[in-house]
């Protein structure tokens, strides 16, 4: 029951976005939280793309266009090619941390994305912001005491992770306890000669963070 209440408010919210109603900061912050966005997002439909790409250019809260963005995530799925091709221009303009972070799974989302556009996330967004992106991302994937097992998860899941995504769990899993530190390394060790090259750049700089 609690489950069917929650999806109810999130289609309600929905509703309201698309109709152009300004919600409160707290719910859309709420919305943008497992499992709450993960009901929102069953709800997008190909048709939704306008209107997602509206609220995430025209808002002025900051909250509301980080959901929009982050509800892009079905249609980033889907390969949208507006989608994209919208988000790379929003990422080439945007200043904001908060909203690069959301553009920045989005984009990852397509499997063919340029490694030039992976090296320039990696190095001019997450390396900059190390010391607060890393413990965001730690945070996401369940704390340091689970996040090692949770990026190992996803390394292993390609067809529910995108392994255009695994240098992104690969960073992630540098946050982690210190028990887990040898394991990090052999998981590192085995990416440093991986075919995708932004895979194995990435995994050799972060043994420096070890």
């Amino acid at each position: 029951m609690m489950v069917e209440n929650e999806r109810k408010k999130a289609k309600q919210a929905l509703q309201d976005l698309k109709n152009g109603k300004v919600i409160e900061d707290s719910l859309a912050y709420k919305l943008n939280s497992v499992p709450q966005v993960d009901y929102c997002r069953e709800l997008i439909q190909d048709s939704d793309a306008e209107w997602l790409k509206s609220l995430a250019s025209s808002s002025s809260k900051p909250l509301i266009r980080e959901l929009a963005i982050s509800l892009m995530h079905p249609l980033c799925r889907k390969n949208n090619r507006d989608i994209r091709a919208y988000l790379e221009h929003l990422w080439n303009v945007s200043k904001e941390y908060n909203i690069k972070m959301q553009i920045m799974w989005r984009l990852l989302d397509y499997d063919d994305l340029p490694v030039d556009l992976h090296r320039d996330i990696y190095e001019n967004f997450v390396v900059p912001n190390w010391d607060k992106w890393l413990p965001y991302i730690v945070d996401k994937f369940g704390g340091k005491e689970k996040v090692f097992s949770s990026c190992r998860e996803r390394l292993n899941n390609p067809s529910s992770f995108p392994p255009s995504k695994a240098w992104v769990y690969l960073c992630a899993a540098t946050g982690g306890k210190e028990e887990d530190k040898e394991m990090v390394r052999d998981l590192l060790t085995r990416y440093s000669n991986s075919n995708e090259s932004i895979n194995s750049e990435v995994a050799n700089k972060l043994f420096e963070y070890l």
